[in-house]
């Protein structure tokens, strides 16, 4: 005896239905965190760490507005990103990953600094104190 075209559809869908929601119970149980230990589960979306820094150029005890501010990211981030200071003097730079950066500032008529930072979760504040240049006579 032969089945309908539409009977043997039927019956591939019906398997099919239940694999798809058992992937889906799958992958929402995975999502839940272990018992007892806080860790996530199995395939859980790991949480993409953010770290604000504001860099804040002062010289003489005054901010200086229109300093270069160049952060190297760390290595697990890459890139780098170049930004001028406001009339606050300050800058704030966003990263989506955290680690040891490297700030360079350069203002015209003040010495350069270069400065290593670890960046870590939430926001951070570095303030870079700049001489200025020896003026020849």
């Amino acid at each position: 005896m032969m089945r309908s075209t539409s009977s043997r559809r039927s019956l591939l869908l019906v398997p099919a239905a239940g694999v798809f929601v058992a992937m889906l119970n799958w992958a929402v149980g995975s999502e839940k965190k272990g018992p007892g230990n806080g860790e996530a589960g199995k395939g859980a979306v790991k949480k993409v760490e953010t770290a604000l820094l504001t860099v804040a150029v002062m010289g003489n005890g005054n901010p200086i507005a229109r300093a270069e501010v160049r952060i190297t990211f760390p290595p697990s981030v890459g890139g780098e990103s170049t930004l001028p200071t406001g009339l606050t003097g300050e800058v704030t730079f966003k990263s989506v990953g955290l680690g040891t950066a490297k700030v360079r500032v350069i203002a015209t008529g003040w010495t350069s600094e270069l400065r290593e930072v670890v960046l870590k979760e939430g926001s951070q504040r570095l303030t870079i104190d700049l001489k200025p240049l020896a003026v020849s006579k």
